[in-house]
């Protein structure tokens, strides 16, 4: 799923990002909270979608997220990098098609993942 995907791309970044030496603990708290919140996102899609109820506006939340942690590793990472985890978090984050896919237990199953992972690394950064 492009999500996971996604995560490990996200992942890789923000470790190139916290190695640079120049990064203020502000900075590590702004992609902390970010990430944070994007785990936030989509565990409230698993659980709704889990409910088959269509979890409206989380589409545009975490387009606006992912938006903002592409512009705070812009520095660290490729464009070739940039652009592959700026697709799948926009893929991601269309919850037409997650919800059309409902039925497929590996959806749902997938999102708590990926939430997780997000979760797991916004709070190891911020150790």
């Amino acid at each position: 799923m492009l999500i996971l995907k996604a995560f490990d791309l996200c992942k890789w970044g923000v470790e190139l990002f916290l190695k640079s030496e120049n990064n203020k603990k502000e900075k590590i708290l702004e992609i902390s909270d970010i990430l944070n919140e994007i785990s936030k996102i989509l565990e409230d899609t698993a659980d709704k979608i889990k409910k088959d109820e269509y979890p409206h506006g989380n589409c545009a939340v975490l387009e606006k997220l992912s938006t903002s942690l592409i512009l705070k590793l812009e520095k660290y990472l490729g464009k070739a990098d940039l652009e592959d985890l700026d697709y799948s978090l926009r893929e991601a984050s269309f919850v037409e098609k997650l919800y059309a896919n409902r039925q497929d237990r590996e959806v749902v199953k997938n999102l708590y993942e990926a939430s997780g992972k997000f979760r797991s690394i916004s709070m190891t950064i911020k150790i």
